[in-house]
């Protein structure tokens, strides 16, 4: 088993190829980008997912149609053992100058701009501990979705 897996739970990021100019906006040492990872430019969005579940990252990129479902089929492929509970997703806008603007203050400001869940306010660290998807539209506005846990853990539990 990795070394990741049994590491530090606090949040960090794993940049998709389609984000990873981004990383310098992100907190220093709570970013990792897919070439870092040693991923190879042709890794599926299994590998990038699987690889997200490794280091306990809450993935970031700019592509929603293919991260989700392969969210959702890895969880219910992984199981139990380990338990297959992934770290949440940042979906992006796919434009570039978009992307940087909505960023220009790193995450603090589109932190603060996250609307409630369950009458929560969610933090980066809830986002990761909950596995809950932040889409970012062109406008700025986050819309804030939950994504679930595997099909072993309780979502009552609180784990931030």
């Amino acid at each position: 088993m990795s070394k990741y897996l049994s590491g530090d739970k606090a949040y960090n990021f794993l940049l998709d190829r389609n984000v990873e100019h981004l990383e310098s906006l992100f907190p220093r040492g709570r970013a990792k980008t897919a070439t870092k990872e040693r991923l190879p430019p042709s890794a599926s969005d299994r590998d990038i997912v699987e690889q997200a579940w490794l280091r306990q990252s809450t993935i970031v990129t700019a592509d929603i149609k293919d991260f989700r479902p392969a969210m959702v089929k890895f969880q219910r492929q992984q199981g139990r053992r380990p338990c297959g509970c992934l770290f949440g997703l940042i979906v992006l806008p796919n434009v570039y100058e978009t992307q940087k603007r909505l960023l220009k203050n790193r995450l603090n400001d589109l932190q603060a701009r996250l609307p409630s869940v369950d009458g929560t306010k969610p933090t980066w660290s809830r986002v990761h501990s909950r596995n809950y998807m932040v889409r970012v539209k062109k406008s700025g506005n986050p819309h804030v979705t939950k994504l679930g846990l595997c099909p072993d853990c309780d979502p009552d539990i609180e784990t931030d």
